[in-house]
């Protein structure tokens, strides 16, 4: 990736980063909860769960890349996690759905691992907005299909 596109991709990630900072922090009932953080990148995520007293397991495919004292654990988010069926309370996937071959499955994955009640935070680019076109156009012209929601159920 070349020094433009770095700049411009941490623009969006920092754009992102503070929508879901400023919606967690309004969130007073996240101590104590179990939170996956799913392709935590380089943590910021996964630290700010945790000053809120949230039981954060983090995951990512480059686990290095993160800049936590404790590193995430390894996963690939298009294979089953290493996770117990019903046993989360809030899975948080941010800027990565758009990028897979098989979405469903992903969505399926988080479903399982869900309780019942269990929310997502999902972000994903938007193509209207004048930053999702640029990036779009410039370096993700290869952004994968929708995925048909009849396939999701919590149950």
């Amino acid at each position: 990736m070349t020094g433009e596109a770095e700049l411009f991709e941490q623009a969006l990630k920092k754009g992102v980063h503070a929508c879901v900072e400023r919606y967690l922090s309004t969130r007073s009932d996240l101590a104590g909860k179990v939170v996956v953080d799913l392709a935590c990148g380089d943590g910021r995520t996964t630290a700010l769960l945790q000053a809120l007293g949230a039981r954060v397991l983090a995951f990512d495919l480059f686990p290095e890349s993160c800049k936590l004292k404790d590193p995430p654990q390894f996963a690939d988010v298009q294979q089953p996690l290493p996770i117990s069926s019903g046993s989360v309370d809030m899975v948080v996937l941010q800027e990565v759905i758009e990028h897979l071959p098989n979405q469903l499955l992903t969505l399926q994955e988080i479903c399982r691992i869900l309780k019942p009640g269990g929310e997502l935070l999902l972000t994903t680019p938007s193509r209207s907005s004048l930053e999702g076109r640029l990036s779009y156009l410039c370096f993700e012209s290869e952004h994968l299909r929708a995925t048909p929601w009849g396939g999701v159920s919590s149950g």
